[in-house]
C-alpha cells in the first residue's frame, strides 16, 4: 500500500513521504514497449491488445520511449522502467523499435529485460517467442505476379525505413524474384523512403521524367502506393497501362481507392491479441512459441489483374446471402432477420441500377439500413464485404464499374447523419484537447499545474496522471485521479527510480496505463504516467510533450527566481556597503577639512606663541638689570623696540587665526547634520576661498573665485554645498595637474544664482579626462591614483550629494589635454529664503 501522511493542501510538510510498493497479484502486468502510439498502425496494435486484455486477465502499460534516434538517453531511461518489479511480462513492438533503435540497441534492450517473459511482435528475435510476418514471402508473391502474370520487365522499388528489418525483408523479396528472372539491374530504379505517402509521390515524379516503357512500381507500404496513385492521376499517367502500382498493408482505403490497390494483407494487427495470449501462456510456464504469419495478396485494379485471378461469379444470390448471414455470428437474432430481408432487397435494387441506371431504389435501401440502431449496424457486414460480394456476382456486367461507384456514393449519403455526429464528437474532442494544450502552455510554476482543470482530462479519456521528476530520489511533482470518489491528488511524494506508480491491492486503478518520457530537445526530465481509456491513448504522446515543456519552464523560472533572489541580496549588500563607504568618506572629508583648518590656524598661533615667549624672556632680563641698577638707556631702548615688534607680530597672527576660525564657523560645519536653512552664497564661498587659498598657493596653483557681486540668499544645506565644492577642489588639486612644462595651473570656481537654479562650476586647465575615465568618473571606488592612497569615493560622494541630497544634477565636460569642467545645477526651493 502507499503509506502517506498527508499535510495540508497538496504540499508536504518536512521531508516528502516515500511511496512503498507492494506487487499486484490480481492481474498480470504487461508492458507494451513501442516508440509511440501516434501512427495508425501503432494505434491499431495497441487497440487490438486492449481488446484482448480482458479475456487474458491482463492490465496493459504502453511504454513510449519516443523517437530514440533523437532522444536516445530518454528512451534508455524510460526503458529502464521495464523490469520485474514493475511488470510480469513484456510485448516488444519490434517492427517499430528496430527501425528507430537499430538491431544492436534492440538486442541490448532484450538483454536488459533479463528473465522477464518477452514476446516479439513484428520481428523474430533469437531466443524469444514471437508473432511475426513473413514480409519477404509477400513481396516475392507480388513481384512474381507482376513479372509472370503481367509481363512487366521494367521495375521500380520504393524502400522502407533504412535499417529496419521489415523494410529489408520486403526489399530482399523483391530483388530475389528479379534475380531469379534474370532482370538486368539497369532495368530497375530504387528510391529511398520512410514508409510515408510522400515517398510514393516523389518516386512517380522521378519516373515521369523518362517514362518510355511500362513500369511496375513496387512500394514498401500502402501509404507510399496511395501517394504514387494520386500523383499518377495528377500527372495523367495511366494506371496500370503505363505504371502498375502495388503496396503492402491492405489498409481499408486500399480497396476503396480508385483504382483499387493491389497489396499484401498485414495480419499483424489482427494477431496482436495472439501475442498477448502467448505471453500469458509463458507466465503460466508454457513453452516458447514462434508463429510466422504469411500475408495474403489482394489482387486489384492498380496492377491490371490477370484474368486467372478475377473473382468468379456465384451461381445463386442465395449462396451469397447465406454465407453473409453466417459470418454475422455476433448479431442479434432480430437484426439477423432484418439482414436476411435487407440483403435480398439490396441486391435487387443493385440489379435495377445495373439495368436502368436509376439509383433511387438503392438509395432507399441504404436509408433503410441507416435507420437501424447504431449498435446493431456495427454488428452487420462492412461496406467492403458487400462490395466484394457485388463484385463476385456482377463484375461481368458492362455497367458494373459505374454502378459500383454509385453504390459507394449512396452508402456515404445514407450515413451522412452518422458522419456528422462523429464529426461533432471529433470537434468536441479536439476542442477539449486544445483547451488542455493552452492550459499547459500557460504553466510557469508548480501552482499552475494544480490549476489545470482535471475534468477536461477526463473528457479526453485520461482518468489519472502523474508527473515524475527523475532525481535522487525521484519525486512525484503532480498527481491527479478520478477513480476514487472524493479523493484529491498529491505532489511531493518520493519514488525510488526506476519504480513506476503501479496499481496495488489497496489502490488499484481500473484502467490501463501509458508511460511516456518527459523530454524536450535533449533534456530528459522524467516520465509521465497516464491511466487511460481507449480514447485517451491517442493524446498521451502530445500531452507528454506539452508537460515536458511546462516542467522545463517551471525549472527555468525557478532557477531565474533563485538567481534573482541571489542577485537582489548581493545588490542589497553592495548598496549597504556603499552607503557605509559613503558615510565613512563624509566623515573623512569633514576630517580633512577640519585638519586643514587646524593646520592653517596652527601657523599663526605658533608664531604668536613664539613671539610671546621671546617677549617674556626679554621682560625678565630687563627687570633683572633694573633691580641691580645696571639697566642702561640703550638697553631700555632696544627692549622697547623688540617688544613692539613682537607684539605687532602676535597681533597679526592672532588676527589671522581669528579670521580662519570665523571662516570655519561661517561654513556651517558645526551645523553639518543636513538641515535646510537660508544661505548667503557670496559670504559662504568667500569663507571657503580663505580656507583653500594658502594650500593652492603652496602647490603653485592659482585659485580664482568668481562670486555674485551682491548678496543672494538661497534655501539649501550649507554643509552639503561646502562638502561638494570642497571635494571638487581637492580632486582638481590632486589629479588635474602633472609635473612638466605647461601653462601656469589654474582653477576657477564660478557661482551663479538664477531665478530657480544655483549653478556651481569648477574649471581647471589640467590634463583632462579620457572617455573611459569620464564613463566611470562618478562610480564608487573608481580612481586613477589608488597607488597614492586614494579610495575613489570623493567624486562619488559629491555626485550623490548633488543628485540625492540637493536634488540637482552634476555633469563633467573634458577632453584629454584640454582641462576639465564640473558643473553642478541645483534647484532653488521657490518661496524660501
Amino acid at each position: 500500500a502507499w503509506n502517506l501522511s498527508k499535510g495540508t493542501g497538496n504540499c508536504w510538510q518536512g521531508r516528502p513521504p516515500t511511496i512503498k510498493i507492494q506487487p499486484v497479484t490480481k492481474l498480470h502486468r504487461v508492458a507494451f514497449v513501442t516508440p509511440g502510439i501516434t501512427t495508425s498502425f501503432e494505434r491499431s496494435l495497441w487497440y487490438s491488445l486492449l481488446d484482448a486484455s480482458s479475456a487474458q486477465g491482463v492490465k496493459l502499460t504502453a511504454v513510449l520511449a519516443g523517437p530514440l534516434g533523437s532522444f536516445r538517453e530518454p528512451g534508455q531511461r524510460v526503458h529502464g522502467l521495464v523490469h520485474a518489479q514493475n511488470f510480469d511480462g513484456v510485448i516488444l513492438n519490434t517492427g517499430a523499435l528496430d527501425g528507430v533503435m537499430g538491431a544492436a540497441a534492440l538486442a541490448k534492450l532484450v538483454v536488459q529485460l533479463g528473465s522477464l517473459p518477452v514476446v516479439s511482435l513484428g520481428v523474430p528475435l533469437d531466443g524469444l517467442s514471437c508473432v511475426a510476418v513473413d514480409q519477404k514471402a509477400a513481396f516475392v508473391s507480388l513481384t512474381r505476379h507482376l513479372y509472370d502474370d503481367h509481363g512487366f520487365r521494367r521495375f521500380a522499388f520504393v524502400a522502407g525505413r533504412p535499417g529496419q528489418s521489415e523494410a529489408e525483408a520486403r526489399r530482399a523479396g523483391f530483388w530475389e524474384v528479379l534475380k531469379e528472372r534474370g532482370v538486368e539491374p539497369e532495368a530497375v530504379r530504387e528510391f529511398p523512403g520512410q514508409f510515408l505517402r510522400q515517398d510514393g509521390t516523389e518516386a512517380v515524379r522521378a519516373l515521369a521524367k523518362g517514362l518510355a516503357h511500362p513500369t511496375a512500381l513496387v512500394c514498401s507500404s500502402d501509404d507510399q502506393a496511395l501517394g504514387a496513385l494520386d500523383e499518377c492521376a495528377a500527372l495523367g499517367i495511366d494506371v496500370p497501362g503505363k505504371v502498375a502500382v502495388v503496396g503492402f498493408d491492405d489498409f481499408a482505403l486500399a480497396a476503396l481507392h480508385q483504382p483499387s490497390l493491389t497489396t499484401a494483407q498485414q495480419p499483424l494487427v489482427s494477431e496482436a491479441g495472439r501475442a498477448l495470449e502467448i505471453l500469458v501462456q509463458l507466465l503460466h510456464g508454457g513453452p516458447m512459441v514462434r508463429e510466422i504469419l504469411v500475408p495474403s495478396v489482394k489482387y486489384r485494379e492498380s496492377c491490371g489483374r490477370h484474368p486467372r485471378t478475377e473473382p468468379k461469379p456465384l451461381v445463386h444470390r442465395a449462396d451469397f446471402v447465406m454465407n453473409l448471414l453466417a459470418a454475422q455470428e455476433n448479431a442479434t437474432s432480430g437484426f439477423r432477420a432484418f439482414l436476411a430481408e435487407w440483403i435480398s432487397d439490396y441486391l435487387t435494387a443493385f440489379e435495377y441500377l445495373l439495368d436502368t441506371g436509376n439509383s433511387s431504389v438503392l438509395e432507399s435501401q441504404w436509408l433503410r439500413y441507416e435507420a437501424q440502431p447504431k449498435a446493431e449496424q456495427e454488428q452487420g457486414p462492412s461496406l467492403e464485404t458487400l462490395q466484394v460480394g457485388l463484385e463476385a456476382l456482377y463484375s461481368h456486367h458492362p455497367r458494373f464499374f459505374e454502378a459500383s461507384q454509385e453504390n459507394l456514393l449512396l452508402a456515404g449519403v445514407a450515413t451522412r447523419r452518422q458522419v456528422a455526429r462523429a464529426a461533432g464528437l471529433a470537434r468536441s474532442f479536439y476542442t477539449q484537447l486544445h483547451m488542455v494544450e493552452s492550459g499547459i502552455g500557460r504553466v510557469n510554476d508548480r501552482t499552475g499545474l494544480a490549476e489545470i482543470p482535471f475534468s477536461v482530462f477526463e473528457r479526453l479519456g485520461i482518468q489519472g496522471l502523474a508527473l515524475v521528476r527523475d532525481a535522487q530520489p525521484s519525486v512525484v511533482i503532480y498527481f491527479r485521479h478520478s477513480w476514487l470518489p472524493g479523493s484529491g491528488g498529491f505532489e511531493g511524494a518520493e519514488v525510488e527510480f526506476p519504480i513506476l506508480l503501479p496499481g496495488t491491492p489497496t489502490f488499484d486503478p481500473p484502467s490501463h496505463r501509458v508511460v511516456a518520457a518527459l523530454a524536450t530537445e535533449h533534456v530528459y526530465l522524467g516520465y509521465a504516467v497516464f491511466w487511460v481509456g481507449n480514447q485517451g491513448s491517442v493524446v498521451c504522446d502530445s500531452l507528454a510533450s506539452w508537460f515536458a515543456s511546462a516542467l522545463l519552464r517551471i525549472e527555468l523560472f525557478e532557477q531565474v527566481k533563485n538567481q534573482s533572489e541571489l542577485v537582489r541580496a548581493t545588490l542589497e549588500e553592495t548598496r549597504r556597503m556603499q552607503e557605509q563607504l559613503v558615510e565613512t568618506e563624509k566623515v573623512a572629508s569633514l576630517g580633512r577639512m577640519v585638519a586643514g583648518v587646524a593646520h592653517e590656524v596652527n601657523t599663526p598661533l605658533g608664531t604668536g606663541i613664539t613671539g610671546t615667549s621671546f617677549l617674556l624672556e626679554r621682560i625678565k632680563e630687563v627687570a633683572n638689570l633694573l633691580a641691580h641698577g645696571a639697566l642702561s638707556k640703550s638697553q631700555l631702548e632696544q627692549f622697547f623696540a623688540q617688544g613692539q615688534e613682537a607684539l605687532e607680530g602676535n597681533l597679526r597672527n592672532l588676527l589671522r587665526a581669528g579670521d580662519l576660525i570665523q571662516a570655519f564657523k561661517g561654513l556651517g560645519i558645526d551645523h553639518g547634520k543636513g538641515e535646510w536653512k537660508p544661505v548667503e552664497i557670496r559670504g559662504l564661498f568667500t569663507d571657503l576661498e580663505s580656507l583653500y587659498a594658502e594650500e593652492f598657493a603652496k602647490r603653485q596653483v592659482r585659485l580664482k573665485f568668481e562670486l555674485p557681486a551682491e548678496k543672494k540668499f538661497v534655501y539649501s544645506q550649507p554643509a552639503s554645498l561646502i562638502q561638494v565644492v570642497g571635494e571638487l577642489l581637492e580632486n582638481t588639486l590632486e589629479h588635474a595637474f602633472r609635473p612638466g612644462p605647461k601653462n601656469p595651473p589654474q582653477v576657477v570656481l564660478q557661482v551663479e544664482v538664477q531665478d530657480s537654479l544655483l549653478q556651481i562650476a569648477v574649471t581647471d586647465n589640467g590634463r583632462g579626462l579620457s572617455s573611459e575615465e569620464r564613463r566611470h568618473l562618478f562610480d564608487p571606488l573608481f580612481t586613477t591614483a589608488r597607488a597614492q592612497g586614494h579610495a575613489g569615493l570623493g567624486l562619488h560622494l559629491a555626485f550623490r550629494m548633488v543628485t540625492s541630497t540637493l536634488g540637482g544634477q552634476m555633469t563633467v565636460a573634458s577632453e584629454p589635454g584640454a582641462g576639465c569642467c564640473f558643473l553642478c545645477q541645483i534647484p532653488i526651493v521657490p518661496g524660501r529664503v
